[in-house]
């Protein structure tokens, strides 16, 4: 699956889930798909700046206040070593009654994701995504952990190409 929808399908369980004890019988899973993957530009250290939309149609009646999403993003190299490569959070995110849009920054390490390209023979590695969904119940908060591997394509999100990588072409600063 990819890292993206899996992203959205849990903020969608973390919908559903939140409210289901109150109206176990009327609770809907919400709908979630992803907007997509915007390039912010770079940060003044030649971090990749990123946001994943996230779109939510919560057709319930009722809706869940989520404190926070938070998480780090891992290489997992073919022994099984992990590379810290990005890391992703946001915080007051409120899912009410119908559509809801939410937007994900994420900072990537531009020097580790060349360097891991540039070894990688498809343009595809293995990534971990290990983080934690701190939920409001009004009661008390619930922190739901994320963890899940899955291979994230550098050619589809649209930031290198293998020839420019190998060649020195890529500049950070741009």
């Amino acid at each position: 699956m990819n890292p993206i929808k899996y992203i959205a399908l849990c903020l969608g369980i973390v919908v559903l889930t939140s409210n289901a004890g109150c109206v176990e019988n009327i609770i809907k899973q919400p709908e979630v798909s992803t907007k997509g993957i915007t390039f912010e530009g770079t940060d003044n250290n030649g971090n990749i700046k990123m946001n994943i939309g996230i779109i939510i149609n919560n057709s319930n009646p009722i809706g869940v206040h989520i404190n926070e999403i938070s998480f780090k993003i891992y290489h997992k190299t073919s022994n099984g070593e992990l590379i810290s490569i990005g890391k992703g959070s946001v915080k007051d995110i409120s899912i009410k009654n119908g559509m809801n849009t939410v937007n994900i920054p994420i900072t990537l390490s531009s020097d580790k994701l060349i360097e891991i390209a540039s070894k990688s023979k498809t343009g595809k590695i293995r990534v971990l995504i290990e983080g934690n969904v701190n939920v409001d119940t009004i009661i008390t908060n619930i922190n739901i952990p994320i963890k899940f591997e899955d291979t994230l394509d550098l050619k589809e999100i649209g930031l290198f190409n293998k020839s420019e990588i190998l060649s020195g072409f890529y500049n950070s600063s741009d």
